[in-house]
């Protein structure tokens, strides 16, 4: 017990004094984004709108009762 204590507040010291992780910067991520010239995404992005297309998202961590989720507190979307 004394052993797994010590164990977790030593972990607990390396996270704080690490800091939180940095942001990403998208001028950072973009030249690793070579998939967006491959497929021509520009291109894409001038032409298509969405207009139709359902998206569902499949997981957890969705609190429907949040106003901001746009469920209706059954999981159901509200048009």
């Amino acid at each position: 017990m004394h052993r797994a204590l010590l164990s977790t507040l030593a972990a607990a010291a390396l996270l704080v004094a690490a800091g939180p992780a940095p942001f990403a910067d998208a001028a950072d991520t973009a030249p690793r984004q070579w998939y967006l010239d491959a497929m021509g995404a520009d291109a894409i992005g001038k032409v298509s709108t969405g207009e139709g297309i359902k998206v569902a998202v499949i997981g957890t961590g969705v609190n429907p009762e949040s106003p901001d989720s746009g469920l209706d507190g059954g999981g159901q979307r509200v048009v």
